[in-house]
């Protein structure tokens, strides 16, 4: 042991120990530090090796999670085009259903209108199909002829254009499918005397190119003929005094019933009363077959 104040005589002879003691400790500390720093660096590369599959696994989940995320995203991208297609389409759709939208409703008013016309229509054909009023006029109402003549008295004239022919128009005007007027006289069944010209004047008369007033009758066949074509003429002047303000041209036929069918007799009248009865003119309102 050294001891402060004592040398042997090993220390005064040799010197150099303590500098070998030196350099072999640091020598053994330089051994230590290099084998403790292997068994660190084994433990780091230990450490690292062991982290390292956990690492790889880490990284493959990552790019599996990208890979994952864009083909959503890329899906996402589809649909929205898609979608975007589906509302061009749709915003089409609806411009198509909104023109036709609009054209339903002109339509619409249109096939109101053709309704009430067509409604109109059907009324007035309903109201013409209603049988016209058949006008009778008899001489127990009125003086209408001169005795055995087809010569229309004044009176019966004044009805005529005043009453009578007025209701023509308002009859022709109600009933449009009417288009012919009937006109027929009728007598009473005393026997007449006298030549008849009928057949050599009467067709100048249906021509218009003479009166009435030019034909004899001589039966109460040609009588009634007659009266039912005065009655015609006198029409036929009236409408031309009208000057454009008659009903619509319609055709007249003239027919004698002589005293072959006789009057409505409620009251079981005889003799001139009778008589007065029959002797009547008969106008019906019709439209002729064709």
């Amino acid at each position: 042991m050294y001891r402060r104040g004592r040398r042997t005589t090993t220390e005064l002879e040799g010197g150099s120990w303590p500098g070998v003691a030196d350099t072999l400790l640091a020598a053994l500390m330089m051994t230590m530090l290099f084998w403790l720093g292997s068994i660190a660096t084994d433990s780091l590369r230990v450490a690292m090796n062991a982290n390292k599959p956990t690492e790889d696994q880490n990284r493959e989940e990552l790019i599996a999670e990208i890979m994952e995320l864009r083909r959503t995203v890329d899906e996402l991208k589809g649909e929205i085009a898609r979608l975007r297609v589906d509302k061009e389409l749709l915003a089409k759709k609806l411009d198509e259903l909104s023109n036709d939208f609009q054209e339903l409703i002109v339509e619409r008013e249109h096939l109101l209108v053709e309704r009430d016309r067509y409604k109109q229509e059907l009324e007035n054909l309903q109201r013409q199909l209603k049988e016209p009023p058949i006008i009778e006029v008899a001489e127990a109402q009125a003086i209408s002829f001169e005795k055995g003549r087809a010569v229309i008295s004044s009176a019966f004239q004044r009805r005529l254009e005043d009453d009578i022919f007025p209701e023509f128009v308002r009859i022709l005007t109600a009933h449009e499918i009417v288009d012919t007027i009937e006109i027929i006289g009728h007598t009473d069944g005393d026997p007449m005397g006298g030549q008849s010209n009928i057949d050599g004047n009467l067709p100048a008369v249906l021509r218009g190119e003479a009166g009435v007033n030019s034909v004899s009758s001589g039966s109460n066949v040609d009588l009634g003929l007659m009266r039912a074509l005065a009655i015609r003429e006198l029409w036929g002047e009236w409408l031309k005094r009208k000057r454009g303000g008659g009903p619509r041209k319609v055709g007249v036929r003239c027919y004698s019933a002589s005293f072959g069918v006789p009057p409505e007799n409620p009251q079981g009248l005889k003799g001139q009363e009778f008589d007065s009865l029959a002797r009547r003119i008969e106008i019906r309102f019709t439209k002729l077959a064709r």
